[in-house]
């Protein structure tokens, strides 16, 4: 239920080459009242909120170099394990590229989210 940039492939194959850890990009969060930019950072000490924008640690919906990803196993849990995942992996990330524009948009609702239906 998510979506992709129309150039998101083109976008991340031109950073592949610079051979970092992960490649970084700015998300859309959109839960249909609130519609904010993700900004994702290697460099930031966690997950934060600066006004009208969300700051974030790079997680699964970044592109990681296989072996820094293969680091950390991902956790069989029902909710937060994007978030853990986030934090384990911190550590051996050492280089990012950066893309500073919008890839993907998190479209988060509650009625088809896989990821927000409760038993």
């Amino acid at each position: 239920d998510d979506t992709l940039s129309d150039d998101y492939i083109e976008c991340l194959l031109s950073k592949v080459k610079e051979d970092s850890d992960v490649i970084v990009f700015n998300v859309m969060y959109d839960n249909f009242s609130i519609r904010k930019p993700v900004v994702y950072d290697m460099n930031l000490p966690g997950d934060s909120e600066g006004g009208d924008v969300f700051y974030r640690i790079p997680n699964h919906l970044m592109c990681f170099k296989l072996q820094v990803a293969r680091m950390v196993a991902y956790q069989d849990i029902n909710f937060g394990e994007d978030a853990y995942w986030a934090k384990a992996i911190k550590p051996f990330i050492k280089t990012q590229s950066k893309i500073d524009k919008v890839l993907y948009t998190y479209n988060d609702n509650h009625v088809t989210s896989e990821s927000r239906k409760r038993k």
